[in-house]
């Protein structure tokens, strides 16, 4: 279910600010600010910029700033779980994927290590790419983690990205992400059906 993922949450949170704001600027409530902080910030910071036109947000105990910001007055918006679900349902294709990519923002060196674990010694039946930067890919590299990821069927690409990549003329069609940025701007940038879920469950999904 996608309210059991906490990087779905983080991703569908963005999606949701960018959805509810039209102005320039938002201040997150320390019980949203929470699910921030618990994982990657910028997950969120993604999905709210590739859906939305919010530039610049405040949230309680992560931005070093947010204590000075004064609330009076603000608009307060809730935002319940099964509307999160809704959101990410409706970025899900629910096909077979031709392929699985992740690092929608750039992965980190533990993410790699997470991918790298659960493959290893096992065959992928459709290939995963994980996106990253070079050094990142270098690091992975020395600690082993980019040959058990490459003997499964995979490849970390470096210093590029997914939405910016020819899929389309690779002749793939549908793709699955854990990404809502991704999910966001693969349809129109690369003709891809998106399916839209947590990177464990899609690479389980593809494993033998």
């Amino acid at each position: 279910m996608y309210s059991e993922s906490k990087s779905i949450i983080r991703n569908m949170m963005g999606l949701a600010l960018a959805g509810l704001m039209v102005s320039w600027a938002l201040f997150i409530s320390p019980a949203w600010a929470q699910t921030y902080v618990s994982g990657k910030v910028f997950t969120s910071d993604g999905m709210v910029v590739a859906s939305g036109a919010v530039a610049l947000y405040h949230a309680a105990g992560v931005t070093p700033e947010a204590s000075t910001v004064s609330t009076d007055g603000l608009e307060r918006i809730r935002v319940e779980q099964g509307e999160l679900d809704e959101l990410a349902a409706g970025l899900d294709a629910g096909e077979t994927p031709d392929l699985v990519v992740t690092g929608c923002p750039h992965a980190s060196l533990e993410e790699v290590a997470s991918v790298a674990e659960q493959v290893r010694g096992r065959t992928l039946r459709v290939p995963v790419w994980i996106c990253t930067s070079r050094v990142i890919k270098e690091r992975a590299e020395g600690k082993g983690y980019l040959a058990d990821i490459e003997a499964a069927g995979g490849r970390i690409v470096a210093d590029t990205c997914m939405v910016v990549s020819p899929l389309e003329e690779m002749d793939y069609g549908v793709t699955s992400v854990d990404s809502g940025k991704a999910a966001n701007y693969l349809p129109g940038f690369c003709q891809q059906k998106v399916n839209f879920r947590d990177l464990h469950d899609i690479i389980e999904e593809v494993l033998e």
